[in-house]
């Protein structure tokens, strides 16, 4: 398969499959944001799972799903994963108030919500509306389709 990148010395991916060529593309995207990205190459983490896990968030299934936080002080971003192969789902993400608290996300205003990987998201949310006690309907709603993550910027 290397060869197939290879092609010959030219190292263009000339005899790639088209499925190949995505793959190559996502990947060089997702490298790309994580060498720029301050947030995931040296901010902070806070884990998501405890408050999603369990039946606690409609849709949320730890069993293929994983969400987190990465922080710095000018970037705050949420990665949302489904891991499952052929399920899409829709999750009710929720992020509890002593997240946004410890990641410097504002909780005053409404947020800005803008997916970074595809530019497939753009919505705007109250802090209050990403966590509510004992409702697993609240939270960000996302439609996560098969072996997809979400990189989800909050500003």
């Amino acid at each position: 398969e290397h060869q197939k990148w290879y092609n010959r010395g030219r190292c263009d991916g000339g005899k790639l499959s088209e499925p190949q060529r995505y793959l190559r593309r996502a990947y060089a995207s997702l490298l790309r944001l994580a060498a720029c990205s301050e947030a995931i190459n040296k901010g902070g983490f806070y884990d998501l799972q405890y408050i999603n896990r369990h039946h606690q968030s409609e849709g949320f299934d730890e069993r293929y799903h994983y969400a987190f936080i990465r922080h710095s002080q000018k970037e705050k971003l949420v990665v949302v994963v489904n891991f499952n192969r052929s399920e899409k789902y829709r999750i009710h993400l929720r992020i509890p108030p002593d997240a946004l608290k410890h990641s410097g996300i504002p909780s005053s205003r409404k947020l800005k919500v803008s997916e970074l990987l595809t530019g497939s998201l753009e919505t705007e949310i109250y802090p209050a509306d990403l966590f509510r006690e004992g409702d697993r309907f609240s939270g960000l709603v996302l439609d996560v389709p098969p072996k997809q993550a979400y990189i989800l910027r909050f500003d």
